[in-house]
């Protein structure tokens, strides 16, 4: 192993490495021992790989600290990866003397504070401490990262940052706080930040964002380029723009990617956007848009090129919306409620490529809309309410005139599966194979449709009771041996009782497979010299080619007590009800007391007690129940008791 470079020992079943165990793979640059069962890390287990760059670590049992000077004798590690382990800590000196790490991902652990090493960090760039246990992070806590460029912290309980926390990251670009529980971004605790360029805020549950976020927190953040508010409770929006101060702020802001989707804003933030003049991108879907109509000149003077706006509960839209938007490249409008599109709506909007209209309520679409739009290449309008008639010719005309044909002769306009709802068929049709002229002046195909859903009808109604016939079958013989009990298995079919007890459970459940571990086994075959009993269990002491109704009460007449093995499910199952009904109807007839029937009920852990209102039968003997024990100990007088009462 002198010149192996690269080591995959990942998925396997190792659980303890020994100091020295790598001693001889002395030009080893990658150890891959991910997926193992690895629960401790020994000081000098790596020692002897001068040459080691990437160690994969992650999903193990690490469980406790990373112990003291552990990598220690892989100076050149340059990515370590400790994720999917249990770790709660990692000691300060675990990563010292390696100064060439650049990337370490500490995710999916249960760490509850960021390791500090400043002899270990200071070539570090990227740091993932997702999904942790980490709930506040204090001043400087990375001040010995002063090379990091990527660090993420999403998926913890994060709910305060400190006005200094990321003090020192002069060379942070990306800076990832999603799904925490932040209220409020403090001033300057992203400040100082002069080279971030994409912050990730989603999923926490932010308020106001200029109240939440102080208007001094991207004052020394000009770099940045992305801001990710998506899924908080961002309301309001109209207190505190207006004033000047922040209109200052944000108008020194190059802030190119906006994310506000699924909040709670009520109307779309035009006033305060206008001031980001270097915006491109706004995500604004899943907002739930009150004030509607979207107003003339709305969006005026935004220099947005992609416009998202789906799922905003829009139902009408002026001809003027987008004027003044001259910039915009895509617009999204889908799963809305639009009725209707103006002819002139995207008439200033001559930098267009993709209009997404997917799923509103449009009936009626003017081809003029889009006539001014010379670089349109994709319009998706399927799942709208287009009627397959002769008013709609126009725009079938104009999508065939404006669609992607074949590779060598192509059109401008890639159209996404347009649709329109003939009634005649009650099917959606794709327009461009609805023959217009055909419907349109031949009235006699409507026979034809008519006559094509009824045939349709029945040929779905002969597919449903074939594949239902078995089931159909199983009901019958369930009500066959309810009402014909007695003709079904005569009195006299038996000259006794061949079994000590029917065993009454849940098939195919946990419940029959407690019968086939426990219960046979220690009345069946009893340790201690204890006399065997005989129990008529349904899934074994079947007789091939007998109904299962037939067998079941057959078992029963033959067997001196009906044994319930009582569980959650038991009431809710019809097999089961189909047995308690064959005992009543013995109670009934005088051929067996109620003394006959023994429950057993299987209560787990945490569960509350079954419910049975719907089997009186079952609540005639509730105080007589055994109730199978959680404890080992207490098992041996369970099987005694149960063998008395069979």
């Amino acid at each position: 192993f002198k010149v192996t470079r690269t080591l995959d020992l990942s998925n396997n079943l190792i659980s303890s490495i020994h100091n020295d165990s790598f001693g001889c793979f002395v030009a080893l640059e990658r150890l891959h021992l991910q997926l193992n069962n690895i629960d401790i890390l020994f000081r000098w287990v790596f020692r002897g790989l001068a040459k080691l760059k990437v160690l994969n670590l992650s999903a193990n049992s690490l469980v406790q600290t990373v112990g003291d000077y552990t990598f220690s004798n892989v100076a050149g590690l340059r990515r370590i990866d400790l994720s999917h382990n249990k770790l709660a800590s990692v000691h300060s000196a675990a990563f010292s003397d390696v100064p060439s790490l650049r990337e370490i991902d500490l995710s999916n652990n249960n760490l509850q504070r960021v390791p500090s090493s400043c002899g270990a960090f200071k070539a570090t760039r990227t740091l993932d401490l997702s999904n942790n246990l980490i709930s506040s992070i204090h001043n400087d806590s990375f001040g010995c990262f002063v090379a990091l460029e990527r660090l993420h912290l999403q998926l913890n309980n994060i709910d305060i940052l400190f006005r200094w926390v990321f003090r020192g990251l002069a060379k942070l670009k990306v800076l990832n706080l999603s799904a925490n529980s932040l209220v409020e971004v403090p001033q300057q605790s992203i400040g100082g930040l002069p080279r971030l360029e994409s912050l990730d805020l989603s999923a926490n549950p932010l308020h106001d964002f200029l109240a939440s976020v102080h208007s001094a927190a991207f004052s020394d953040v000009p770099s940045l380029r992305e801001i990710d508010l998506s899924n908080n409770n961002l309301q309001r929006q109209a207190s505190l723009y207006n004033q000047a101060r922040y209109s200052a702020l944000l108008t020194n802001i190059t802030l190119r990617t906006l994310d506000l989707s699924y909040n709670r804003i009520a109307a779309f933030p035009t006033d305060w956007l206008r001031h980001l003049i270097h915006l491109e991108y706004v995500d604004y879907s899943g907002n739930r848009v009150l004030h509607s109509p979207l107003n003339a000149g709305m969006f005026s003077g935004l220099k947005v090129k992609f416009l998202f706006l789906s799922k905003c509960n829009i139902r009408q839209i002026s001809s003027s919306a987008f004027n003044g938007s001259t910039h915009m490249k895509v617009i999204d409008l889908s799963w809305n409620k639009i009725s209707m599109i103006p002819g002139s709506l995207f008439r200033h909007n001559p930098m267009l490529e993709v209009i997404n209209l997917r799923g509103n309520r449009i009936s009626q679409m003017e081809p003029a809309a889009f006539a001014f739009l010379a670089h349109l290449r994709s319009l998706d309008v399927q799942n709208n309410r287009f009627l397959c008639d002769c008013d709609i010719v126009p725009l079938q005309q104009w999508i065939i005139e404006n669609t992607y044909t074949t590779a060598r002769h192509r059109r401008r306009i890639l159209f996404e599966n347009a649709t329109c709802f003939q009634q005649s068929s009650h099917a959606y049709l794709e327009m461009l194979r609805w023959d217009a002229g055909k419907q349109c002046w031949m009235k006699s195909t409507v026979v034809t449709g008519i006559a094509f859903a009824s045939v349709l009808l029945v040929v779905c109604c002969v597919a449903f009771a074939y594949s239902s016939r078995f089931q159909a079958l199983f009901w019958y013989e369930m009500v066959k041996a309810k009402i014909s009990y007695r003709r079904k298995v005569p009195a006299d079919a038996f000259g006794g009782n061949e079994y000590n007890a029917y065993i009454s459970c849940v098939p195919d459940s946990n419940d029959e497979a407690w019968v086939v571990r426990h219960l046979l086994s220690a009345i069946e075959n009893p340790p201690y010299e204890l006399e065997p009993m005989k129990l008529c269990f349904p899934s074994r002491d079947f007789r091939p080619g007998r109904p299962k109704t037939a067998s079941a009460a057959s078992g029963i007449r033959s067997a001196e007590r009906t044994l319930v093995i009582l569980s959650a499910g038991y009431a809710r199952c019809s097999w089961t009800r189909l047995e308690l009904s064959m005992v009543s109807e013995m109670w009934r007839s005088g051929e067996r007391s109620a003394e006959s029937l023994v429950v057993v009920y299987l209560k787990r852990r945490g569960e509350d007690w079954v419910d049975v209102e719907r089997l009186p039968v079952l609540g005639v003997r509730k105080n007589r129940w055994l109730i199978w024990p959680l404890e080992v100990a207490d098992r041996p007088a369970f099987w005694m008791k149960l063998r008395r009462s069979l």
